[in-house]
């Protein structure tokens, strides 16, 4: 297969098509959530609930996850995500509608719709970055994963300001457009070839499936960076509290409010595309002797 063919490659452009779909239409409701929110209840305090009811599913689904994207078809997994996260969706948009979101009631809908919809995205993601490399094989596996992570990226910079310029006409218009999204991209990644791979399998355990905390653990390099991570995506949460910025302080609508969401993943692509001219040099050779 010709190097330049990547995209020729129908099963990764099912793939890909279908994941950045569904992250564009993840990032519009992110957006709406957090505008509509603040916009009903006038409280901080409501936006970290929003966040906390994200952390929460995720937390809870994260073990289990793996385990279901090891035991059952990847597609289908992947498929039913996006008809949760549709469903979620779709229930703000008729809420809304229907005059369902007050300052009494919408928010524990809204709390309810962000965690079903963090739970898809938990079961999603592993079912999808182990499906990858069945699809394209070792030959292609290192140029589709990065030209996938930097189209993915591009999808969380325009994911926000979409958001914002379809809120100009509503959250309706949001919700509904990305219910939309998510089924198409449920219906690319459903049309997927699939793919068994005969393999011993262990018992359902609780061992099992804490082994990969247990190998994290046991490696320190890679519990560090996990660890890292993990307190720079919690401290990193304080973007839940960017619609207080955007309408008290800036006095902007949700159109500002999705390009200050957008300004996060932007700043993250032009330092990759600076340590790419200009990689790390000192220190670097150190960290390589121990592992």
């Amino acid at each position: 297969m010709p190097p330049d063919s990547l995209l020729r490659h129908a099963a990764f452009t099912r793939y890909w098509v279908g994941d950045i779909a569904s992250t564009l239409a993840n990032q519009m409701v992110v957006l709406a959530v957090g505008w509509q929110i603040y916009d009903i209840t006038q409280s901080a305090m409501s936006l970290g609930l929003v966040g906390l009811a994200h952390f929460g599913a995720q937390l809870l689904c994260t073990l289990p996850s793996g385990h279901v994207a090891d035991r059952h078809d990847r597609r289908v997994v992947a498929f039913l995500c996006q008809l949760v996260q549709c469903a979620s969706a779709a229930l703000l948009a008729t809420a809304y509608v229907n005059g369902w979101l007050n300052a009494q009631h919408g928010s524990a809908l809204i709390y309810t719709c962000v965690a079903l919809s963090a739970a898809a995205q938990t079961f999603q993601n592993p079912a999808m970055r182990s499906l990858l490399p069945s699809l394209v094989g070792e030959s292609l596996l290192a140029r589709s994963i990065a030209f996938h992570a930097g189209a993915k990226k591009a999808a969380i910079i325009v994911g926000p300001a979409l958001g914002g310029a379809i809120y100009l006409l509503g959250p309706a218009a949001v919700y509904s457009s990305a219910a939309l999204m998510f089924i198409v991209a449920g219906v690319i990644m459903s049309g997927m070839p699939a793919i068994v791979a005969s393999r011993a399998r262990e018992p359902a355990t609780l061992g099992y499936v804490l082994g990969g905390l247990r190998y994290i653990v046991k490696n320190p390099i890679l519990f560090g960076a996990i660890t890292l991570d993990m307190f720079a995506t919690l401290l990193g949460g304080a973007v839940a509290l960017l619609p207080i910025y955007a309408k008290d302080i800036l006095g902007t609508g949700p159109m500002g409010l999705g390009l200050m969401r957008s300004a996060p993943a932007l700043g993250a692509v032009l330092a990759s595309l600076w340590l790419v001219r200009r990689p790390l040099k000192r220190n670097v050779e150190i960290g390589r002797a121990h592992v």
